[in-house]
């Protein structure tokens, strides 16, 4: 019984969490629509290879984006490494990596940059955070229901 409470338990936090990481992405990516941009540069435009194991075990290789750039805003130096609020940067292909790097060539960029932090920056502002966002939000919705139904349940 204390072991169902528990995974209870972790299925309610679990399911707050997609919620709030939902609306995080969304906000992100609606104040991110009015930063101002300067121009700057891309240092770094690589392809990172990750080894590592899949959630039952077996090997897996991922491709990560790997761009760095930086910039200036009122005389002072910053640089970044975020392509975008809510992008994929990791593929499971390589092929699809280097397609996407291709996007990113060593040179002038407009970067986007927080205008009360102005080392919080990107290059651009990615739809996907209007996909993401309402998708977690439902699925979190969705998981915390059922912790709260199978709750009832078991305490019944």
């Amino acid at each position: 019984m204390l072991a169902t409470g528990v995974f209870l338990l972790f299925l309610f936090a679990a399911g707050l969490f997609l919620i709030g990481f939902g609306v995080y992405t969304i906000v992100q990516r609606f104040r991110g629509k009015s930063w101002p941009s300067v121009t700057g540069e891309i240092t770094e435009s690589s392809v990172v290879k990750g080894e590592g194991t899949d959630t039952d075990g077996w090997p897996q290789t991922s491709h990560k984006l790997r761009v760095a750039y930086r910039y200036e805003v009122g005389g002072q130096a910053f640089t970044g490494d975020r392509i975008s609020h809510g992008s994929v940067t990791s593929y499971g292909q390589r092929s699809d990596a280097d397609k996407e790097l291709r996007k990113y060539p060593k040179g002038p960029v407009d970067v986007l940059y927080n205008p009360q932090d102005h080392g919080e920056a990107a290059l651009h502002m990615d739809s996907a955070g209007w996909v993401f966002g309402p998708i977690l939000i439902a699925l979190g919705g969705f998981v915390v229901y059922l912790a709260i139904s199978a709750s009832s349940v078991v305490l019944s």
